[in-house]
């Protein structure tokens, strides 16, 4: 079986924006530290999102971000987890 993590959300109050464009989730390596990347390039409209590019015993933190235009909205919290 694959590895894999899957995030789910509630929906932003900036969907309701002019403009609104989706969300983008970010992952960095590691309890702490380390430099989150973008897990999808393109901003996505569900409330979920599969990470498959993830290795067991290995621990990841994520947070999302919703998009208006081109600009972010303030992160989600920040959830983490060890893949098992």
């Amino acid at each position: 079986m694959v590895a894999s993590v899957t995030l789910r959300w509630g929906p932003s109050p900036d969907q309701n924006c002019r403009g609104w464009a989706g969300y983008v989730a970010w992952r960095a390596t590691g309890a702490t530290g380390g430099t989150f990347t973008a897990l999808n390039n393109t901003p996505v409209k569900a409330l979920t999102l599969r990470d498959v590019a993830v290795k067991r015993g290995q621990t990841y933190r994520y947070y999302v971000t919703a998009l208006v235009g081109k600009v972010p909205s303030k992160p989600s919290n920040t959830a983490t987890v060890t893949v098992h």
